[in-house]
């Protein structure tokens, strides 16, 4: 098993929505989703045959760090960056 489709950092405005997507070489595999080395367990991921999705809406400056995720023994991780909201 591995990544056909590795995760990739992501920069967003606060308030954005942030989203990661991966793929990999077998379908149906069961994926954990990491923020700075802990769990997520209330993440709303989705899960499509081959490919994983985390998504976080109105993102928080306290969102900013490393995510990964785990599926099947293989690991992929990335920066979320979340930028300050613009006022004018």
């Amino acid at each position: 098993m591995e990544f056909t489709q590795i995760l990739e950092t992501v920069q967003v405005t606060e308030g954005d929505t942030a989203s990661f997507k991966c793929s990999v070489s077998k379908p149906r595999q069961k994926a954990k989703w990491f923020k700075d080395d802990v769990e997520m367990l209330s993440a709303t991921a989705s899960s499509h045959q081959f490919s994983h999705s985390l998504t976080i809406s109105n993102v928080k400056l306290e969102d900013s760090g490393l995510y990964r995720i785990k599926v099947a023994g293989v690991e992929s991780t990335a920066q979320l960056i979340v930028n300050g909201e613009q006022r004018f």
